[in-house]
């Protein structure tokens, strides 16, 4: 059994490729039926094609504003108004010609828009031999008929409008290599009366019919922006046999220039599949058999640009159809840069796994730098029902979210999803994490040693290895790293942009165990890579070093910690958008004579993926292990026997000899007894080990800093020669620790079936054994043992087993998991039986302490989604940070996005801080009303409340809206909206015109302005809005006032205004906040105060204080306008506002009188600095404040009575009016 851990992270917010229903199959290169080579026979010259209609004179598109600029090319780019124009979208050849409705074309450009596209292909041809539904051209008795009419040209020209309305460009084919829709053959069979297809690129006569359709339909379009380019013909190719590539090289060369001749406006293109003519090409597409020169085509003058298609499975490139159509693009890269002129993937497509296909191509072509890409093709839901599909079609979005070119973030609130897909059993090792942009990071990749060939690797085909940005390594077993250079070399890694990481130790020993695998394999037939392979694979590796962090990809981050195990091994902290998973792969939590034991990482993750190899197993502490295994051996020997110690070349196997060689130096009876390893990879291996003492535990580094290698045995021999095996089996007692640890096959297998049969022999089995092996069966101590040349051999030596194998046990496995505190834990590498008693134990201990740990132990390759909810936290930087705020401060700034990191900062520190510059986008809407604008600022109070006016700086009476949208008087009947474009303002904006466009329909502007005479809605009402702000004083004092008393008074009964008497007191006297007009509110026997400037709340008894807050709450909120709650723009100027009218001159004209403030503003919402141009008199802030008094003593008094002493003026409070300009409540 493999153990293969899939962990799966990306945003709840990623787009799938959902299937359409299919209509409509489309004749795909290789379908069409070859026809035998015919000459061309004489034929008389053709009658010019007439039209059902005059001949339309060249136009722009009917009914539409002209497009800005003609797309042009500039080298390999493609430019628009002197800017990078970017070609990217879909095929829809059908939304002309399938009778759809011009909302329905609308509603198909739009999907495809919406998801990112700029660009749409299209034909432009459809030849018909019986005339019926929507056709462009008819044919009968060999002469063709031009139909301009609506089902004809001008069902074209809606086609044209709504793509422009849609802000899309149109790339149009002007004929069809297939039949479907007429095409090519049609000429031919209507003109010469054969079937011989080529006759269209030879024929003088169906050369002319051509010319003559085109001179109508571009002729049309001279004038048109919206189509970016002409394509002579979708997918010509040749079929006779007879004709080689410069048939239609020439023919292109002819008609290209005939376009260029009566449409200068627009780009030209061949429209072919990309064909190359090479003499040793390597399949079909390379080999010019369609008579199709991609190179020489590119070449030609008159054609600007260079299309291609990728259809690799029918093109007959079934065994890695994604590699082949990544190198494909690479190939037509090479010719777009060596051409200098821009290249296009105009389609492609594939029916089967979609998704990671486009994902492997959309990935090359943006890397390679081709010049656009265009999906065949687009799917939309009409409501006449599903668009054409093929089988290859994708829904509209599928360009966007593969391509990554219009993704946005919704919100801050992102939720992760953990995916997991686990292999039950010991063995190769394989964990990957995919992000947002389609981010890969695989951990581990191993074999199951107990298999060859292709048997023993993990499931490599449930992954498209080129979307992997990251292959991280933990350690260089076979069982964790073998499969590497399989993956990196034999699958479609390298398509991608993958790199590997591994430790520097590691890489070292990867190096020399992976040429021992290639050396013992490479004799077999199903041997996984050659000796090549593998330097190719050794060089992407990438070595790293404990305690470091590395970023592979945005977002992305890993740090290696020390696991113990064997030299190099780690574990893998892995941080995506702040959710940390821990990898511990095979980790060991006793340091032995040489390894350090396993870090706990500083950081507690919110998944940890552990091993479970021993499942609820507890071993033997060091020390009683080594002191029973060297008793074991020391008894062995004297019995006369020899002692078989199977292991792998590195590892454990340096750990046995520094116990072996340090007993028998304490033992002088045995230094006559020799100790063989017998492995020549172990001994190049020992440099590795003496290179980095520096990464080992502090005895071995101790001991070394006083120039004794602990690695430079006394009593023990190394072994090499051949045949040695037999003459050390027959010679005296010893010691052999021979390779593999398995026992499969090579000298420990050898060994084994010649000592055998002696019950003076012994074999210790010093590390874990997986199912299926020598190891693991002879631990069964059967009777006999099977023999790897045929036949049995009996078994009578000993068999022991002594676990150094530097797995965590039980006991040291929990204590870890407890201490890295993770709540889900997901075991791995191990049988499911002792995963599960693992799971048990667990779950047990944490249910026993209330503790809510989630333990998942998933099947093979079961999906485990685990959603995580985070907290993102934005820095303050630069001028926001240079003083600290205070409780309660409400910050405002940019929030900067890198890397799932974020920023808050000024507007003024973005170009110092992230390298980003900001611009305004101002939008203006012009419309017409018959109303005249005293009615329009008569609604715009009643739906926002107070409305600055003024005149703009052309002189434009202007009304501005929530201080952000200005509604302009550009004449009588015409008014100009105009804005700064955000979101809050759009909505403003967007509201502002609702509002405005409905005024001539609402019943209360036919009541305001109904007279005798008959006239439009132009006559201003007589009296204001009952929503408006009012600005006459006398009646702004008691409106505002009278609302928010009434208000508490419905909550709490009796409430009473009081005004502190400035003329008896001074602030020297009183505390400021007495100085404040307050409302005291009765309840009951509990009073509380409320200081209507700071808007604080005081009461001895706590519940009415927190009441009387929270009806205060709501009651601002209610008496408010939307003007005065949600205001965030700025007034108008004082240049903007230099004449005002005679109703704001007579106003009150304080921008912020202490009536507005009790009545209209809510706590923490900041008033504009003022309008200016309006006279901010002491004085008229003194009737405020006098009439606030008057007013306040009618609507709080018991029973509508005036509150004694409530009414009497005050002539010293002009000096506190001052300072309440500076209050914001």
């Amino acid at each position: 059994m493999l153990l293969t851990a899939f962990v799966a992270v990306s945003l709840s917010f990623a787009l799938s490729v959902q299937a359409a229903q299919p209509e409509w199959a489309q004749c795909l290169p290789g379908t069409a039926t070859s026809q035998p080579p015919t000459s061309a026979p004489t034929s008389a010259p053709t009658t010019p094609p007439s039209s059902t209609s005059q001949p339309a004179t060249p136009t722009s598109n009917p009914g539409q504003p002209a497009s800005t600029g003609f797309v042009k090319t500039s080298g390999q780019k493609f430019i628009l108004n002197g800017s990078t124009f970017t070609v990217v979208g879909a095929n829809s050849y059908w939304v002309g010609l399938t009778g759809l409705s011009v909302a329905n074309m609308n509603a198909a450009f739009a999907d495809i828009k919406n998801a990112g596209g700029t660009t749409v292909r299209t034909w432009g041809f459809n030849d018909v031999t019986t005339p019926n539904g929507i056709y462009y051209q008819s044919w009968s008795g060999g002469k063709p008929t031009i139909n301009t009419g609506a089902t004809g040209l001008a069902n074209f020209d809606n086609v044209v409008a709504a793509a422009k309305a849609n802000g899309l460009r149109l790339i149009v084919a002007l004929t069809n290599n297939w039949s479907d829709y007429g095409g090519m053959d049609v000429y031919v069979s209507q003109i010469t009366g054969t079937q011989n297809h080529d006759f269209f690129y030879t024929n003088a006569n169906v050369i002319a019919a051509f010319k003559s359709y085109i001179q109508t339909f571009v002729g049309r379009y001279v004038n048109e922006p919206t189509i970016l380019g002409w394509e002579l013909a979708n997918e010509p190719s040749t079929s006779s046999g007879t004709c080689t590539t410069k048939t239609i090289t020439n023919w292109a060369s002819e008609i290209s220039a005939f376009i260029k001749s009566i449409d200068p406006n627009h780009l030209v293109a061949l429209g072919d599949e990309g064909f190359y003519n090479q003499a040793n090409g390597p399949n079909y597409p390379y080999q010019g058999s369609e008579g199709v020169d991609f190179d020489a085509n590119l070449a030609i003058k008159s054609l600007d640009f260079g299309t291609f298609h990728a259809y690799p499975i029918s093109w007959g490139q079934t065994s890695n159809p994604t590699s082949w159509g990544v190198q494909w693009i690479k190939d037509h890269f090479t010719s777009q840069n060596t051409q200098n002129k821009p290249v296009i993937l105009e389609e492609f497509g594939v029916t089967d796994s979609q998704a990671s296909t486009y994902q492997s191509w959309y990935s090359t072509i943006v890397s390679s730098g081709l010049t656009g890409d265009l999906i065949w093709q687009a799917g939309s839901h009409l409501s006449s029902g599903n668009t054409p599909d093929d089988g290859y079609a994708s829904e509209a979005g599928v360009c966007t979210s593969l391509t990554g070119r219009g993704q946005s973030l919704a919100n801050l609130d992102i939720d992760l999803h953990l995916s997991l897909s686990n292999q039950h059993s010991k063995g190769s090792n394989m964990t990957d994490v995919p992000t947002l942009r389609i981010t890969l990071l695989v951990c581990d990749a191993g074999i199951h040693p107990a298999y060859t060939g292709m048997a023993s690797l993990p499931f490599v085909d449930e992954l498209d290895w080129s979307t992997v940005d990251a292959l991280l390594i933990t350690h260089f077993h076979l069982d964790h790293a073998a499969a590497l250079t399989y993956i990196t070399e034999k699958t479609n890694f390298r398509d991608g942009k993958g790199k590997v990481y591994m430790t520097h130790p590691t890489k070292a020993l990867h190096k020399f165990m992976m040429d021992d695998f290639v050396r013992m394999s490479s004799s077999s037939s199903d041997a996984l890579f050659s000796k090549h392979d593998l330097s190719a694979s050794l060089a992407s590796i990438i070595p790293v070093s404990a305690h470091q962090v590395i970023s592979p990809c945005p977002g992305v981050t890993f740090t290696p910690y020390h696991a113990g195990h064997v030299l190099g091994a780690c574990m893998f902290l892995i941080d995506i958008a702040g959710l940390k998973i821990l990898y511990t792969g095979d980790y060991s939590r006793e340091e032995d004579r040489h390894l350090v034991k396993a870090e706990v990482p500083p950081i507690h993750p919110d998944v940890l993926i552990v091993e479970s190899t021993y499942g609820v197993q507890s071993l033997e502490g060091r020390e009683e292990k080594e002191l029973r295994f060297t008793s074991l051996v020391h008894s062995i020997i004297r019995r006369g026997g020899h002692v078989l110690l199977p292991t792998f070349a590195l590892g454990r196997a340096q750990e046995l000899l520094l116990i072996l060689d340090e007993y028998w130096k304490k033992h002088p009876d045995l230094h006559t007894v020799p100790i063989y390893y017998a492995s020549a990879l172990a001994l190049r291996c020992m440099a590795v080990y003496q290179t980095y003492i520096h990464t080992m535990n502090s005895n071995v580094r101790s001991r070394f800093a006083k120039r004794d290698n602990p690695f430079i045995f006394k009593y023990i021999t190394n072994v090499q020669a051949r045949g040695w095996e037999r003459r050390i089996a027959e010679g005296p007692p010893c010691v052999v620790l021979a390779s593999p640890g398995f026992v499969q096959n090579g000298p420990s297998r050898e060994l084994l079936e010649l000592w055998a049969p002696d019950s003076r022999n012994g074999i210790i089995i010093t590390g874990y054994s997986v199912e299926g092996t020598m190891a693991r069966d002879i631990l069964n101590e059967p009777e006999e043992i099977a023999s790897v040349k045929g036949g049995t051999i009996p078994r009578k030596l000993s068999v022991d087993y002594i676990s150094f194998s530097a797995h965590v046990d039980f006991s040291q496995n929990s204590e870890f998991i407890e201490a890295v505190k993770a709540p889900h834990i997901v075991l791995v590498h191990g049988e499911a039986s002792n995963m599960s008693r693992l799971r048990s134990s667990m779950q047990s201990r944490y249910k026993n302490r209330d503790e809510d740990v989630k333990i998942h132990t998933p099947r093979n390759l079961e999906p485990l989604e685990l959603t995580f909810r985070g907290e993102r936290v934005a820095k303050a930087i630069g001028t926001l940070a240079a003083q600290p705020p205070k409780s309660g401060d409400v910050l405002s700034g940019l929030l900067v996005s890198k890397d799932y990191s974020y920023t808050l900062l000024d507007p003024r520190d973005l170009r110092d801080f992230a390298g980003l510059t900001t611009c305004v986008v101002t939008q203006r809407q012009k419309l017409v009303l018959s109303v005249g604008w005293e009615l329009v600022r008569w609604h715009l109070e009643g739906m926002f409340g107070k409305i600055e006016e003024g005149v703009d700086k052309e002189g434009l009476p202007t009304l501005r809206v929530m201080g952000v949208v200005d509604v302009k008087q550009a004449s009588d009947r015409e008014l100009l909206l105009e804005w700064d474009s955000s979101a809050s303002n759009d909505m403003i904006a967007d509201s502002t015109l609702a509002l405005i466009t409905g005024i001539d329909k609402s019943p209360a502007s036919v009541k305001l302005t109904s007279h005798t005479s008959p006239c439009s809605h132009s006559h201003a009402p007589t009296h204001p809005h009952p929503h408006a702000d009012i600005e006459d004083t006398n009646a702004a004092g008691g409106t505002r006032i009278q609302r928010l008393a009434m208000f508490l008074e419905a909550h709490f009964g009796e409430v009473e205004f009081h005004m502190p008497d400035s003329e008896e007191k001074t602030a020297d006297e009183e505390p400021e906040e007495e100085q404040e007009p307050t409302l005291l509110v009765r309840l009951d026997e509990a009073n509380a105060v409320i200081y209507l400037l700071s808007m604080r709340v005081t009461s001895s008894s706590e519940s009415l204080r927190k009441r009387v807050e929270t009806v205060l709450d709501m009651a601002l909120s209610t008496v408010s306008s939307l003007n005065e709650t949600f205001t965030s723009g700025s007034p108008l100027s004082g240049e903007e506002t230099s004449e005002l009218t005679e109703r704001d001159k007579e106003g009150s004209g304080a921008p912020v009188d202490l009536v507005e403030h009790i009545a209209g503003k809510s706590p923490d919402i900041k008033d504009p600095a003022g309008v200016a141009g309006v006279d901010e008199d002491k004085g008229a802030k003194k009737a405020d404040v006098d009439t606030a008094k008057d007013t306040a003593g009618k609507v709080v008094g018991t029973e509508g009575e005036a509150a004694a002493g409530e009414g009497e003026e005050s002539e010293s409070g002009s000096d506190d009016d001052d300072a309440i300009l500076e209050v914001h409540g």
